[in-house]
């Protein structure tokens, strides 16, 4: 019997380490629901965050699903994955955020993009603001790869997580950033 509209979905969920800090994994029954760095979100505002989506977290890390999840995410830490396999569930996110996002998915291992190109790729020149703020609602970074997108001029841009972590993840990609007064900019 399918749950009701008030009744919260079963998310599955684990934490782990990762090269860029500590992080929880999360997983329904329609795939991937929720990536999110614990440095500087606690444990405790991460589950609210997932309730306040629609979930009911649940600690299981013995779920095949959030093993094939993590796994794949340990290989692309390791530099040893460029592409993730599975389905996204992006519940809870507005329908401009999802299409922004869905945007981003086109960006490969090793490659930026920046926010006015996202914006233009799905049909909104000059939304390079709302997209960012897109980026920002992202629940599922790594996997949707939102490190990837940059600012005009080469800038890294911010990043939920903070730019420590931004840029350990473009460095697992082959992208570095060199130090200017005050901002990253790409490296040729």
């Amino acid at each position: 019997m399918p749950a009701s509209a008030s009744e919260p979905i079963p998310a599955r969920y684990t934490t782990r380490e990762s090269p860029a800090g500590p992080l929880l994994v999360a997983v329904s029954d329609l795939g991937i629901c929720a990536i999110s760095w614990l440095r500087p979100h606690p444990l405790e505002g991460t589950l609210e965050s997932l309730a306040a989506r629609g979930y009911a977290p649940v600690e299981d890390v013995a779920d095949p699903a959030l093993r094939r999840w993590t796994d794949q995410l340990d290989a692309y830490f390791a530099s040893e994955r460029r592409e993730f396999a599975g389905e996204i569930d992006l519940r809870g996110t507005s329908a401009f955020t999802e299409r922004a996002l869905r945007g981003i998915l086109v960006i490969r291992w090793g490659e930026t993009r920046t926010y006015g190109q996202v914006a233009a790729g799905i049909g909104v020149p000059g939304g390079t603001q709302a997209v960012g703020n897109a980026m920002g609602h992202n629940p599922v970074p790594v996997v949707v790869p939102c490190h990837r997108v940059i600012r005009t001029g080469g800038e890294m841009g911010h990043y939920t997580g903070g730019a420590a972590i931004k840029r350990a993840l473009l460095a697992i990609e082959g992208v570095r950033f060199d130090t200017h007064p005050g901002q990253l900019r790409l490296l040729p």
